[in-house]
């Protein structure tokens, strides 16, 4: 993970009428010169060339609502992560599609890839894909594909899995792909992984549901393997069986790609703690759920004799900012609720018996579990996770049919009423 605490690199700025382009120098090839280590990530950026104009800050995807204005070009908020007191703030999209009856699932699909690039051109650090299979719920089925487009839109957003799905993948496939796009990015993705849970996609590609811990064991084993290797390699696995294989491209980062693995449980999280690894924690838990969280994980950690790093823990949270809690709720509620539905019925098989896993969101408690909310409220609730140590959270926006142009409002308040105040005056722009 020591990649990871650097992942902000020195970054360059250079404003123009469009807005704030940055490029990140965290990473450069293995036959360049390596940079020095940043001493912090607020650090006074270093000169480089701008990025070129296929990395501007326009999109070919912008698709508003009728009688919606684009919104004008504005800086953002802030192009490195801040820091208050001893903690590092840092904020990000946990991204998908979702395909609502009713709508064109290309208009859906563009308006996310904008909504995306959105989110660099206000100040965010990070757009994190999903990946989900046959349903509405989700339409990014590849998400290394995704943000091999999304690479060539960016020049400073960190691009991430959340998460790869390793029982459907073969892994040194999977490996190459990701190599793939830290190659193409400059070195910035993030890697994250996970079991999977929901029974319709277990069930579509004929995979035990009970073999979820062989298959995300083995699958890492050989991804890591694939990334470090220095000379070919055989495996005769459970799962997988290679002849003598160096799988291509090298990953840019080194000694690879930040790993992130989706987990809350004792035993997910010691295994985080013991690899150096990153936590991603599910979204939809109210304040005393992610309390709990946030303790097991600093437990595994004392197990290990290591400190919590609060840079090695993300969470995922539903966020839509408007100009006042009435307004955000009704505006938000009946959509995120529609969202909650839809994936509860795809976590469980269509039987009478036990599902075989429980509703992955807590919605008994939907007003403690989101940030929704006028600016001062999301202020409030941010706040109250930056107490429990929880100081990067990626936003959760594009949800059950949510208009295209309400989301990118949201995105431009949050830049401009929410982000300064939990960001120091030294980091924003």
């Amino acid at each position: 993970m020591a990649a990871r605490r650097c992942s902000g690199g020195s970054t360059a700025t250079r404003w123009s009428s469009t807005g704030c382009a940055t490029a990140s120098t965290a990473s450069r090839s293995r036959t360049r010169a390596r940079p020095s280590p940043c001493a912090r990530a607020w650090a006074v950026p270093a000169v480089r060339p701008p990025p070129r104009a296929a990395n501007g800050l326009t999109s070919s995807y912008r698709v508003l609502p009728e009688g919606v204005a684009s919104p004008p070009p504005r800086r953002p908020f802030r192009c490195i992560p801040g820091k208050v007191g001893d903690q590092q703030v840092k904020f990000g999209l946990f991204h998908t599609v979702q395909w609502p009856e009713g709508t064109d699932q290309r208009d859906r699909y563009r308006e996310s890839l904008d909504e995306a690039i959105h989110a660099e051109k206000v100040g965010l650090d990070a757009v994190w894909l999903t990946e989900h299979h046959f349903s509405r719920h989700g339409l990014i089925s590849d998400s290394l594909n995704v943000l091999s487009h999304l690479a060539a839109e960016t020049s400073r957003i960190r691009l991430g899995t959340a998460v790869a799905v390793l029982p459907f993948h073969n892994p040194v496939r999977l490996a190459e792909a990701a190599a793939t796009v830290d190659v193409l990015s400059d070195g910035r993705l993030d890697f994250g992984v996970g079991r999977g849970y929901q029974w319709l996609e277990f069930n579509g590609f004929a995979v035990d549901m009970a073999e979820r811990p062989s298959r995300f064991e083995e699958s890492m084993d050989l991804i890591v393997k694939s990334w470090t290797a220095t000379e070919p390699f055989s495996h005769q696995g459970q799962h997988w069986q290679y002849g003598d294989i160096q799988p291509q491209p090298r990953p840019l980062q080194e000694p690879h790609p930040p790993i992130w693995v989706a987990t809350d449980s004792e035993d997910g999280l010691l295994r985080c703690a013991q690899n150096d690894w990153g936590v991603m924690l599910p979204q939809g838990r109210s304040i005393q759920v992610v309390a709990e969280q946030v303790g097991r994980y600093k437990e595994a950690l004392n197990k290990v004799g290591k400190p919590y790093d609060p840079s090695k823990l993300v969470l995922a949270r539903g966020l839509y900012v408007a100009k006042d809690d009435e307004t955000a709720w009704a505006e938000a509620q009946p959509p995120y609720v529609r969202f909650l539905q839809g994936a509860a019925k795809l976590a469980a098989p269509p039987t009478s018996g036990p599902p075989a896993m429980s509703n992955p969101f807590d919605t008994d408690s939907l007003r403690d579990a989101v940030v929704f909310g006028g600016p001062e409220s999301c202020i409030a609730s941010l706040r109250k996770l930056q107490d429990l140590g929880v100081e990067y959270v990626i936003f959760f926006i594009h949800f059950g049919g949510l208009a295209h142009g309400k989301i990118i409002q949201s995105l431009e308040l949050f830049a401009k009423d929410v982000a300064p105040a939990l960001v120091p005056a030294g980091a924003v722009n």
